[in-house]
């Protein structure tokens, strides 16, 4: 990770150390917390090519470990609901293709899926 990237963290967020591993280990709902960085890593993925490549690393390990194990034919329709799903569909979608899998609908929020099925 490049020092224009940490430097950028430090400067968008200001938590200290202790602050982030309260967050991760003590309160609830660690991942929404996790999940709060999502913008800033979308935009520092454009010109940090370590954020880049781990971000493809992860999203194929995701794809392999959660995706494939459920998918049994080509036809499989796989819906992905989250933040992390939506501000990474690009990479999530480069990942779907490295395995030959259909393209995922992506859904930022599960409210939104609802209203869009309840108003079918």
């Amino acid at each position: 990770m490049s020092i224009q990237t940490v430097d950028a963290f430090i400067e968008e967020f200001d938590y200290s150390t202790d602050y982030i591993l309260k967050r991760l280990y003590k309160t609830e709902k660690p991942n929404a917390f996790c999940a709060t960085f999502a913008p800033f890593i979308n935009e520092v993925k454009e010109y940090d090519e370590t954020v880049n490549i781990l971000l493809q690393s992860q999203m194929k390990q995701f794809v392999e470990y959660y995706v494939l194990p459920f998918v049994k034919s080509s036809s499989d329709q796989v819906c992905i609901t989250g933040s992390i799903a939506y501000y990474f569909k690009e990479i999530l979608q480069e990942s779907f293709d490295f395995f030959q899998l259909p393209t995922p609908t992506i859904i930022a929020s599960p409210t939104d899926g609802l209203i869009e099925y309840h108003q079918q």
